[in-house]
């Protein structure tokens, strides 16, 4: 069995997850730890910002790559031959790109070898976006499915209007339980970093098992780097009990992490409770993780609490009434690592949306998303107006981006 479907999108603004701010006074949260300060022209800095700026530089560049890659001894580099020498430059930026910093990754050549990565603050000043401009997106899918012998299958097919972005989907072979899938990048349970220091998905290839209660999966990569996410568990008479292993960076002996997990559901309410065995290191001083979670359901109401490892506390609500549909979120500050810092800040989410027909207006607000851009900006309003086969969508959020937007589905 065939099918084909189609989706076209127009679109007006300077919107998008990455450092497209349209302005040189944007400020965003580094992903870095540590953080980046005040990156600006080498030619525009203060002669105390030169130096410290070519100091950082050539640390940068020496922890995180090959240091006899850059010409001259890492430790008395100069700017100059810094930024004569292409591979400290071709280091600098596939580093910032790795951690996140668009803004260097971007500016080209020149403005890598004269940007700076100085001292140790919080914040890192974005240059100009590419401001407001006109976009366009056409989309083809096609997809199959069948059966023979027992075994049910299944494949997919995107075209898209940038050569680059055409994929293949998940091609599947169910039978008699067992599934086997493959599709680059399509499973959830192994995630990487992008640029942006968003997670995404990087599993390839599953296998699975779901009969009479039990359950059971295998997640790999293809990509030769020995990673994987296996779980198995069993679900019945309100009990659910569930155990994982997963080493979801590949590195080898040592790191897999293991994590048991028991639930049990009482009429409305649920109660779950899990935890793992990794390791106590500098990265991770806690060790261990647990989480312990209650819901209770009444209708369309649900309230929800949870606690872990690091005393991270939340309580939760999500509701809807007669079109209009609210959740809120807050979670306390938890304790304090040997040197006085937290652990895990606290943060507070809040989404209120109201549909009326074809119109449905929407704002969500998480304060643990300062910095970021696109829709997952801290603070995201959105006005979408559906006519079927024709959706108009506008929505701006706090980083001062917008985007009015006509999709349309064949």
């Amino acid at each position: 069995e065939m099918s084909i479907s189609a989706s076209a999108k127009l679109s007006y603004g300077n919107f998008g997850e990455e450092h497209k701010a349209g302005s040189a006074t944007k400020v965003t949260t580094s992903t870095e730890a540590g953080g980046v300060a005040a990156i600006k022209k080498y030619a525009d800095k203060t002669a105390t910002e030169k130096t410290a700026s070519d100091a950082a530089l050539v640390a940068l560049v020496t922890a995180h790559t090959n240091a006899a890659a850059i010409s001259g001894a890492p430790a008395t580099a100069t700017a100059a031959n810094i930024a004569a020498t292409a591979d400290a430059l071709a280091a600098a930026r596939a580093y910032s790109a790795a951690h996140g910093h668009a803004n260097l990754a971007s500016e080209g050549s020149t403005g890598i070898a004269d940007a700076a990565v100085a001292g140790t603050g919080a914040d890192a000043v974005t240059p100009a976006g590419a401001g407001y401009k006109y976009g366009s997106e056409f989309d083809v899918v096609v997809s199959g499915s069948g059966e023979a012998g027992g075994i049910a299958y299944s494949a997919s097919m995107t075209i898209d209007e940038d050569a680059a972005s055409n994929s293949t989907g998940t091609v599947s072979m169910s039978s008699s339980g067992f599934t086997l899938a493959y599709g680059q990048d399509d499973f959830g349970d192994l995630v990487a970093d992008n640029a942006n220091g968003l997670e995404e998905a990087a599993g390839d290839i599953k296998l699975s098992y779901a009969a009479n209660g039990l359950s059971a999966s295998y997640e790999m990569s293809d990509t030769g780097n020995d990673a994987y996410y296996m779980r198995a568990g069993y679900t019945g008479a309100g009990l659910t009990v569930g155990i994982e292993s997963a080493d979801t960076d590949g590195s080898g002996a040592g790191s897999a992490v293991n994590t048991v997990s028991l639930g049990y559901t009482m009429g409305a309410m649920t109660v779950s409770y899990d935890s793992d065995d990794k390791a106590t290191t500098t990265a991770n001083p806690v060790g261990n993780h647990y989480d312990a979670k209650i819901t209770y359901t009444m209708g369309d109401t649900v309230l929800s609490a949870g606690t872990d490892e690091v005393e991270s506390h939340y309580v939760g609500l999500t509701t809807s009434v007669a079109g209009l549909s609210l959740t809120m979120r807050s979670e306390q500050d938890s304790k304090k690592k040997a040197d006085g810092t937290l652990y895990a800040s606290s943060e507070n989410e809040v989404s209120l949306s109201y549909t009326m027909g074809a119109l449905t207006v929407a704002y969500a607000k998480d304060t643990g998303d300062t910095g970021k851009f696109g829709d997952e900006a801290e603070t995201l309003t959105t006005v979408t107006y559906d006519l079927g086969g024709v959706t108009l969508v506008a929505k701006g959020n706090d980083q001062d981006e917008t985007e009015v937007s006509a999709a349309f589905s064949f």
